[in-house]
């Protein structure tokens, strides 16, 4: 009996026991998942910033920093904001806040603005439990991504219709899109004649590629409109020293064009295979992943290494998704944004501003500028700052920006070379330096700087980089009276809304330089363009004019964009990098 009662007891104190220790573990547990939340509180608040920063371009202007400013509207600056419901972090209430630095540290100790560097430092801090008992902060680094991410990119893999001459309504389309019919009129020159013929475009996908449009007979029989195969410029690749070199990450919002053996070592990115419901409802997809196209006879690019053939072809080679051309659509701006306005002298001391052609000699931490009659010096940079003459320091933002002349015989927008912008520009640079032109931008030379450090040059042209080099005549002037190059340097991001073309590309060079080892065109940043301008010219495998493509990426433009690009791009910011603070606090400019 005792013996029973005693195991009674036992089996009665063994419940009671496991009670109280889960009652113990409550509050553990429910620590762990207030901590858990609070993780997620704070990503919801990095989410939400970013939102912000895609919506409006300039939104990293807002802080609490000393000397400026939080938006108003936005509660996140100022105190606790709920994680909106639809937002799937947990079952106890979570809240976020944030601020923001935009400055980073630059060269000897120097602040540099986010406009400068593409960066945006985000502290947020996310809560959960009653009354915020849990907080965990993160400092972030936002970067903008866009097309400086990339070596090579074009919106359009066609000679641009302002160079060609062929009607935007044949061409003026990628592969993917939707072209519709089109009645064209176009008046031509032949002989000592014009003539003007109308001609209809029937509809399809991508530029017009198809029986030649038939001859006129005013013409004399010659079959003068042809169709926009010879706009297409292909990658060339022979397996020589010939070959086309791309050294870093290649795309295109259009298909990519190949001839022979072209190499892309790190791959080539391709919006080919984009649905053409995008401009035509019904119809689910055009060409397919892997797809482009081949403008020779049995072309087989090589992706990451690998023979296109082999992508793949069997359970022992890639497979193709991971070395064909691939990716998504990527935007592509359509004016020079706020670049004009990054002048003024309020923007970390002030750029220059000029009107009208003008020339810019880079040399190391100076510059010497040109400004002939008829353009104007409006100078941004200070009261004590010259922005023409020999040896003047770099502006003190880095911004250089020539607008088209507005004098007497000007048109809006000009006509004549002599109201519109151009920038010439050769030299070395040391600093940071955007040079931006509402037209054009002349590269007459080498223009380097030391690839390290924060050192980088930016070109944003609102129509045309233009290369120069030899040929028989360029402007009315032979080679030998210009700057003219047998090889060419250029450490730069260029941008140009239009094309970055060579001049006079289909010109045999007078002056006897071979082309090979010595006509390479060498690139160090990246090549961002509208549509895709030509460089040189071959037959048969031998270069004939021109220049060969040496294209390198500076892989820091992942991380640094040339002065004032950021507010430029379009918006499509991404995580760069992150840590959490040691300390759980809520968020400064400073902490972290």
């Amino acid at each position: 009996m005792i013996i029973a009662l005693l195991i009674m007891m036992v089996l009665t104190l063994i419940p009671t026991a496991i009670f109280a220790e889960d009652l113990q573990g409550l509050p553990l547990a429910r620590h762990e998942q207030d901590y858990q939340a609070a993780l997620q509180a704070a990503d919801a608040g990095v989410a939400d910033y970013v939102n912000r920063l895609d919506n409006n371009t300039t939104y990293y202007t807002y802080s609490n920093a000393a000397g400026e400013r939080p938006d108003p509207g936005n509660p996140a600056f100022s105190g606790w904001t709920n994680v909106p419901q639809n937002v799937p972090v947990g079952t106890a209430p979570e809240w976020f806040r944030y601020d923001v630095n935009n400055t980073n540290t630059g060269p000897a100790g120097t602040m540099l603005s986010t406009a400068q560097t593409g960066l945006v430092r985000l502290i947020v801090s996310g809560a959960a439990g009653a009354h915020q008992q849990v907080v965990r902060t993160l400092d972030v680094t936002l970067k903008l991504s866009g097309f400086t991410n990339f070596l090579y990119f074009t919106n359009y893999e066609v000679t641009s219709p302002q160079l060609s001459g062929v009607p935007a309504a044949e061409c003026n389309f990628q592969a993917w899109a939707y072209r519709p019919a089109a009645t064209i009129q176009q008046t031509q020159s032949f002989g000592k004649h014009n003539y003007t013929v109308t001609y209809t475009v029937p509809a399809g996908y991508g530029p017009y590629i198809g029986p030649p449009l038939p001859p006129s007979p005013d013409y004399g029989g010659y079959p003068y409109l042809q169709d926009c195969s010879s706009q297409l410029i292909s990658f060339y690749g022979n397996g020589s020293v010939n070959d086309d070199q791309l050294n870093g990450p290649v795309h295109s919002n259009d298909e990519l064009h190949m001839c022979g053996t072209p190499s892309f070592p790190q791959g080539a990115d391709s919006a080919y295979d984009q649905s053409t419901s995008l401009s035509q409802p019904g119809v689910s997809s055009y060409g397919g992943q892997g797809a482009w196209s081949d403008l020779c006879p049995t072309s087989q690019p090589l992706f990451k290494g690998i023979p296109s053939a082999d992508c793949g072809s069997s359970p022992s080679q890639p497979a193709a998704s991971t070395c064909e051309p691939s990716g998504s659509y990527e935007p592509f701006p359509t004016n020079n944004g706020q670049m004009p306005n990054d002048l003024a002298i309020s923007n970390q001391g002030g750029g220059c501003a000029y009107q009208g052609p003008v020339t810019v000699v880079f040399g190391g931490s100076t510059m010497s500028v040109t400004v002939p009659s008829g353009s104007v010096a409006l100078t941004q940079a200070g009261a004590n700052y010259s922005c023409s003459g020999s040896n003047i320091p770099l502006p003190p933002n880095g911004l250089i920006y020539d607008s088209d002349g507005s004098g007497t015989g000007c048109s809006n927008p000009p006509q004549t070379t002599n109201c519109q912008a151009n920038v010439t520009v050769s030299g070395s640079v040391v600093g940071r330096v955007t040079v931006g032109s509402a037209t054009n931008i002349t590269i007459a030379g080498d223009l380097t700087d030391s690839l390290t450090g924060t050192n980088i040059i930016g070109l944003w042209a609102g129509r045309d980089i233009v290369i120069q080099h030899g040929g028989n005549t360029y402007g009315g002037f032979s080679c030998s009276q210009i700057a003219c190059h047998p090889n060419l340097t250029i450490d730069a991001a260029l941008v140009a809304l239009d094309s970055v073309y060579v001049a006079n590309w289909g010109n045999p060079d007078p002056q006897g330089w071979s082309v090979g080892a010595d006509g390479k065109l060498t690139i160090n940043g990246s090549l961002a363009q509208q549509y895709r301008g030509p460089v040189g010219t071959s037959s048969g495998g031998t270069p004939v004019s021109g220049y060969l493509k040496n294209y390198n990426y500076d892989p820091r433009l992942r991380f640094l964009e040339p002065p004032y690009f950021a507010s430029s791009i379009p918006p499509n910011w991404t995580n760069l990098s992150f840590a959490e603070c040691s300390a759980t606090a809520v968020p400064s400019a400073s902490y972290c």
